[in-house]
């Protein structure tokens, strides 16, 4: 063989191997296209789910805040309800109260008067026959 030949079959042992590699390299592209096609995909499968969870998730929160918001309302209303009603110390108190008191054990005043004036009329009388008796 001579040095031109040698130098061809040199340069085309050469050229395979740069076309193997490249090939090989456009393989190797291809398949790295394809997962990180397969990762965007999935990377946006899982975002649209996320996004689902969150949107119902932020649902939930508002609709309890609001929920929250009627029980503190109606807390605050039942607060000041409270203040109004009797409290059961206050009744016990009243009830002793009223047992000292015994309202229908007393006399009305013109009920008094008109006994004060029948004893008195009474006594007069006593006093009178009882001078006229000594």
């Amino acid at each position: 063989m001579t040095l031109k030949e040698e130098d061809n079959a040199y340069g085309q042992d050469i050229m395979t191997e740069v076309s193997i590699r490249i090939n090989e390299l456009e393989e190797r592209m291809k398949t790295t296209r394809e997962k990180i096609n397969l990762i965007t995909r999935n990377f946006i499968f899982i975002k649209e789910n996320f996004e689902e969870k969150v949107e119902k998730v932020e649902k939930e929160n508002f609709e309890l805040k609001q929920v929250l918001n009627d029980l503190k309302k109606g807390l605050s209303s039942l607060n000041q309800e409270s203040e109004k009603w009797v409290r059961r110390d206050e009744i016990i108190l009243i009830e002793r109260m009223l047992k000292d008191f015994q309202p229908l054990e007393f006399v009305r005043r013109t009920d008094l008067e008109d006994r004060i004036g029948k004893n008195l009329k009474l006594n007069k009388k006593e006093l009178l026959e009882r001078n006229k008796n000594p």
